[in-house]
C-alpha cells in the first residue's frame, strides 16, 4: 500500500491558511510553493500518492500570493492617497 506524501498534505494546508492570514500569509504562500514543488519531485521519484494534493497546494499557494500582494498594494495605495490629500 502506497502512502500519501506528507509534504503534499503540508503544502495544501499551508496554502489554504495563507489565504486567510494577512501579510504573514504571503510568506506562508511562498513556503507553500516551495514545499509543493519538493512534494511533486518526491512523489515522482518515490511513486507515492498525493500528486493531486501537491498540485492543488501549488495552485492555491500561487493564488494566495496574488491575493496577499493585492491586499498589500491596496493598503499601501490607500494610505499614500490619504496622506497626499
Amino acid at each position: 500500500m502506497e502512502k500519501t506524501n506528507s509534504k503534499a498534505i503540508t503544502s495544501i494546508i499551508l496554502s489554504i491558511v495563507s489565504i486567510f492570514i494577512p501579510v504573514i500569509g504571503l510568506i506562508g504562500a511562498i513556503v507553500g510553493v516551495v514545499i509543493s514543488n519538493k512534494a511533486i519531485k518526491e512523489i515522482n521519484n518515490l511513486k507515492e500518492k498525493g500528486m493531486g494534493l501537491a498540485i492543488s497546494g501549488m495552485v492555491i499557494s500561487i493564488l494566495g500570493i496574488c491575493i496577499q500582494l493585492f491586499f498589500i498594494l491596496s493598503y499601501v495605495s490607500y494610505f499614500s492617497i490619504k496622506v497626499s490629500n
